[in-house]
């Protein structure tokens, strides 16, 4: 009786298994599906020392917007401050600007409407490196659709 129980289990199990059935082992948990994967987003990120000495910001606008790969924020050095809104309308759909620096020339971070300004981080001259460097410019940016946050630099160094 033993045996034929064996061979009508093995049987009706074979059954289920060639009609597609999938037998899992009930020693065996059956695995959690992976995570969905986080949203892609990217920046691209566009630096540049204009070097304001002569420079024509009109100019590198309009190389900017032409004959340079499309960024999502630029980051520019030597800006003079007569010309940082000169370089807020790179991103005509709105974003935002910020500068820092002393005499005529700005360190200048521009992001379009992806991005949301969290903070500016003000790091002072005096702390960062006195007499040798000037501070950076850090923002802390959160892509809106997204969620993520990132910080971004701009520096240039200065030797006396």
């Amino acid at each position: 009786m033993r045996t034929f129980l064996n061979r009508s289990v093995c049987l009706l199990l074979a059954l289920l298994a060639g009609c597609g059935y999938e037998i899992q082992s009930p020693t065996r948990p059956i695995p959690a599906p992976p995570p969905a994967p986080a949203p892609a987003t990217s920046a691209t990120i566009l630096a540049w020392n204009i070097e304001s000495g002569g420079s024509d910001s009109e100019v590198i606008l309009r190389q900017l917007r032409e004959d340079m790969p499309k960024a999502s924020i630029i980051a520019l050095s030597e800006v003079p401050p007569e010309d940082i809104e000169t370089f807020a309308s790179f991103f005509p759909d709105g974003g935002g600007v910020t500068c820092d620096g002393k005499g005529s020339d700005r360190l200048t971070i521009a992001w379009n409407a992806s991005y949301d300004l969290v903070r500016r981080v003000r790091v002072d001259e005096a702390e960062f490196a006195p007499g040798y460097h000037r501070a950076p410019l850090i923002v802390h940016l959160r892509h809106k659709d997204s969620g993520e946050e990132f910080l971004l630099m701009n520096n240039l160094d200065e030797f006396n």
